[in-house]
């Protein structure tokens, strides 16, 4: 399994795992982990949805001249705050939603309501990081 687990090849899947376990003769090993996989997509599209939530009540209640300090505190840097202003320059809530999106792809898995409050209180929103929370 560690071999496996190393390989660099992107067919190192859970599927093949799996189906690997099935040859062998232990199909129970093999339902759990697909059953372990599942949970744990689960488990992403729920804090996806989450986020999602949380994103939309930012956008909509971020003052407009809150939104550059948002994104500072974020971890976003001014060419990439620059570049949000120029495709949206007149709607807030877009320019709110693409700083957001862009902090959640650049964290990956540390993108958490939890951090989106500490960065919210940060920015001097205190309200919304409690009304998020």
């Amino acid at each position: 399994l560690e071999t496996w687990r190393k390989r660099p090849s992107p067919k190192a899947t859970v599927q093949l795992l799996q189906n690997t376990l099935l040859d062998c003769g232990l199909k129970a090993i093999a339902e759990r982990i697909g059953a372990s996989d599942k949970a744990v997509e689960a488990d992403i599209v729920a804090h996806k949805r989450r986020l999602s939530a949380v994103f939309y009540t930012i956008a909509a209640d971020t003052p407009a001249t809150k939104w550059k300090d948002l994104a500072r505190k974020l971890g976003l840097k001014s060419a990439q705050i620059d570049s949000v202003e120029t495709r949206h320059p007149t709607e807030i809530k877009e320019c709110c939603m693409d700083v957001l999106e862009t902090w959640r792809l650049q964290e990956g898995g540390t993108a958490t309501v939890q951090a989106l409050q500490q960065a919210l209180r940060e920015a001097d929103l205190v309200a919304l990081a409690d009304a998020v929370g």
